[in-house]
């Protein structure tokens, strides 16, 4: 049997710090036992000097003004890391604590056992960059600069437009609705406003008809009596709510009037309105028909991305909207040039890009624009080059994939319309350095191979 401790007695924890008594770990020392690691080589190549520049300049970092900032290099960093590895923020506070070469990434110069941020200072950090897409577009440039881009690859585009959706539910005119009469429900209590009558009983009621009786094809009639009635009760309680919050002259916050406004946005939309609201709180989400046999509709960012000769990543647009493909051709066309700082010459994509009246160039006739169509070539040579033309084009589609599964764009967590820009942004960074990486892997490998031939 175990006896117990006496009163007062402390128990011994070891620590990792315990293991090393008093003496630190220099981190110089400890990776150059590995100093083919992908780290130590992002470590080395990546212009981190620059990149402090460029957010000092545009994104408010400042010596003397208010509490000292963490560094600019840690926090790229490990957003680096996080997207290379496709990690969330706890993830990615995780391993910087127990991997020494994600402290060597980040600018340490010895081990520490403690991270010197939070999740919170990783929020801080995205929200710097809140309608600050040309300070990522910069970040983006020099990571292609160090990638060594040359003007002849990206004389040839290839652009393709997909959609990084968000995290929300499928949106649904009875779930959206639901939820703004629970948003009703509670401004009604934050606020201290009496109204005549809540519709909760009917609303449990309503709600189980619309869920449960519906798989029987002879209720369908009552179940579209208990749709409408749902909508009737969201707009009943919005104009009672704002008849009484006015007539007691009780002052709402911003946020809340915004979501009372999109409250009043999805009881009025029906099928076939435009601008339609898809997430309360995430209103900037739009809807992209994708017709395709697994997922016919995606809820997201519609982004344009446009891919170099060698396979980098040389220029990517999130819209705000859902535009057509052909309108949005020379906006990532703009952005690949001011991004590499090297002119195109032809962009290539699919049908969908096809311009108003047949036009086959843009930007004044500067950029053509070649689409896969019958009849554009006639000798056995113009056939030939036109299937490998295009044949190159499809490549961009496993790479839209390759960014969405492994550097966070499948499914987008970051708030609003500043999480959409950033996510989509480093994810494209992200898959630029990891290509970087994989031709510096190659090299290593080639290296050991005439090693072992020369012994």
């Amino acid at each position: 049997m175990l006896m117990p401790f006496p009163q007062g007695r402390k128990i011994y924890k070891p620590t990792l710090w315990a293991l090393f008594g008093d003496e630190t770990v220099d981190l110089a020392s400890f990776v150059a036992h590995d100093p083919d690691n992908y780290l130590v080589f992002l470590r080395k190549k990546i212009p981190w000097y620059r990149l402090d520049k460029i957010l000092r300049e545009q994104c408010g970092y400042s010596e003397t003004k208010g509490r000292r900032a963490i560094s600019t290099q840690m926090m790229l960093g490990i957003h680096i890391f996080k997207y290379l590895n496709n990690l969330s923020d706890r993830e990615a506070i995780r391993e910087f604590t127990c991997n020494p070469f994600v402290q060597y990434l980040c600018g340490r110069q010895t081990m520490e056992f403690k991270p010197p941020f939070t999740r919170q200072s990783m929020i801080g950090f995205r929200k710097r960059f809140e309608g600050g897409e040309e300070v990522l577009n910069r970040i983006l440039g020099e990571v292609l600069a160090v990638a060594g881009l040359r003007s002849v690859d990206v004389e040839q585009i290839i652009i393709d437009s997909t959609c990084f959706e968000k995290n929300v539910r499928f949106p649904t005119d009875v779930r959206l609705i639901e939820r703004a009469i629970s948003y009703v429900w509670k401004f009604r209590k934050k606020y201290g406003v009496r109204m005549r009558r809540a519709y909760r009983k009917e609303m449990k009621k309503l709600s189980r008809t619309v869920r449960f009786d519906g798989r029987s094809k002879g209720n369908r009639e009552a179940v579209e009596a208990a749709k409408a009635r749902i909508r009737a009760i969201l707009g009943i309680l919005l104009r009672d709510f704002t008849r009484k919050y006015q007539g007691q002259k009780i002052s709402l916050s911003q946020e809340d009037l915004q979501m009372l406004t999109r409250c009043g946005v999805v009881q009025a939309q029906v099928k076939g309105s435009r601008n339609k609201i898809y997430s309360l709180h995430e209103p900037q989400v739009v809807c992209v028909a994708k017709n395709k046999a697994g997922k016919k509709y995606e809820f997201g960012t519609k982004v344009t991305l446009a891919i170099s000769k060698a396979g980098l990543i040389v220029g990517c647009v999130p819209f705000m909207h859902n535009p057509n493909d052909s309108k949005t051709v020379e906006a990532v066309v703009r952005n690949a040039e001011k991004v590499t700082g090297f002119k195109t010459v032809e962009a290539v994509g699919d049908r969908g890009y096809r311009q108003p009246k047949g036009a086959k160039d843009i930007l004044g006739g500067r950029v053509r624009i070649s689409i896969p169509e019958a009849g554009g070539a006639n000798t056995p040579e113009e056939k030939a080059a036109a299937r490998e033309k295009f044949g190159r084009r499809a490549s961009i589609e496993p790479r839209i994939e390759h960014v969405k599964d492994d550097h966070r764009a499948r499914r987008n967590y970051l708030h609003g319309r500043c999480g959409d820009v950033f996510n989509a942004m480093f994810s494209c960074i992200a898959f630029d350095l990891k290509k970087l990486v994989s031709w510096h892997e190659e090299e290593v490998r080639k290296k050991e191979r005439r090693n072992m031939a020369a012994a």
